[in-house]
């Protein structure tokens, strides 16, 4: 495979983007500037990087980097968060009563990029009571204890996350 110039250009940007963000997160993760621990977060940074720096394709840094953006993930977590707290109540509610109805469910979304499916995911597994299955193409296939056919499962993570990445 031949690499141009240009394709050059993007993986360097892509690695130094990436490199930089690595460690301001282990600086923030660690509230040290010692010597010893800058050294430190610059070698696990290079490692981390090298592993992980393809991820990044020229679009990447410009999302990233998008106040509107950051503030459509603001609005996810704190929808995220709603829905956490809910789904514990019911799960509570559930272990008290007895009232499961555990079932598999597929459901179909409209997302599109792999991380978009991720997220919608693992929002899903995080909440109590559900369990990602698989996800495969425009569907997911999801194990709730708590099955009610007026509910769509991921309904409100979908929608919140559709516009917090435009996908």
């Amino acid at each position: 495979m031949y690499l141009t110039n240009l394709d050059n250009y993007y993986i360097m940007k892509g690695f130094v983007i990436t490199l930089v963000l690595v460690f301001l997160a282990w600086i923030a993760l660690t509230m040290s500037l010692s010597p010893a621990e800058l050294v430190a977060g610059l070698m696990v940074s290079l490692i981390v990087t090298a592993i992980s720096h393809k991820l990044l394709h020229p679009d990447r840094p410009a999302m990233i980097f998008n106040p509107m953006r950051w503030g459509g993930m603001l609005v996810y977590m704190a929808v995220f968060l709603y829905v956490e707290v809910l789904s514990h109540v019911d799960v509570v509610k559930r272990v008290f009563t007895g009232r499961v109805k555990p079932a598999i469910v597929e459901i179909r979304t409209g997302i599109r990029s792999d991380s978009g499916k991720t997220v919608l995911g693992n929002s899903i597994t995080l909440t109590p009571g559900t369990l990602t299955l698989r996800v495969g193409g425009n569907s997911m296939f999801i194990h709730t204890i708590g099955y009610d056919s007026k509910k769509r499962i991921g309904e409100i993570f979908e929608r919140f996350w559709r516009r917090a990445s435009n996908d």
